[in-house]
């Protein structure tokens, strides 16, 4: 019951906090979930209407680049004229430029620099993030289904696009096909590594905003010298 009372304890300081233009960890974890629930719903509605509508089939096929185009096209919006991303702004947040005085400014912090910057790592970095898992997960998969054709096989037939190479190629092909292979294998090797790093410096950080050991919400925000504010009346 002690430790109940002790978390509740931490969670409602997190609420209120010593800075009241601080959100709460709970406030920054909604504005983060929030865009990605919008994907699999713009992705069902094109499916549906495709049904329909043959022609629509290519917004289907290409979801992913539309909703990442019309988030760009939304989030420069907002971060042009709020000072922050949609969800931020539909939260009653914005960001602020740390000074030099380890304060940020209360309106108009972020120059111009920021706000592309903030726009690649908010449409950009994710989308890049998304392809790669999937470039991933279809390269495990080819990897490991011509791993199970060649023990199968016993060597003698490859079910697999990795082996391209037929008694017409030329060697100059044949070599670059074993380039091409050798740099998918080793991308198969390291990028799991690559991503738990990833996955675990916005983890490590969110922890650390949680317990009010750092007032940066991700490892992006750090870097670019940002905090998170809560709208002022100025603001609104």
């Amino acid at each position: 019951r002690f430790e109940k009372q002790k978390v509740l304890r931490m969670f409602m300081c997190n609420l209120a906090g010593n800075d009241p233009t601080r959100p709460s960890f709970f406030e920054m974890l909604a504005q983060q979930q929030m865009m990605p629930t919008f994907k699999p719903a713009l992705k069902y509605v094109f499916s549906v209407i495709a049904q329909r509508n043959p022609g629509w089939d290519w917004f289907t096929r290409h979801n992913e680049e539309v909703f990442h185009a019309g988030l760009l096209l939304i989030e420069n919006h907002y971060l042009k004229y709020y000072d922050g991303s949609f969800s931020e702004n539909f939260y009653g947040l914005k960001r602020a430029k740390v000074t030099p005085d380890i304060n940020a400014n209360e309106s108009g912090g972020m120059t111009t620099k920021d706000r592309y910057i903030s726009l690649l790592l908010l449409v950009a970095l994710p989308y890049a993030k998304q392809k790669l898992d999937q470039l991933y997960k279809n390269w495990h998969q080819n990897h490991q289904f011509q791993t199970f054709g060649s023990i199968a096989g016993g060597g003698g037939l490859q079910l697999s696009s990795f082996h391209t190479s037929n008694s017409t190629t030329t060697i100059q092909t044949e070599q670059r096909q074993r380039y091409i292979n050798l740099l998918k294998r080793i991308f198969i090797a390291i990028y799991p590594y690559m991503n738990a790093i990833y996955e675990g410096l916005f983890f490590i950080y969110q922890l650390l905003y949680l317990y009010d050991k750092t007032n940066y919400y991700t490892p992006s925000l750090h870097i670019q010298q940002i905090l998170m504010k809560r709208l002022s009346l100025r603001d609104m």
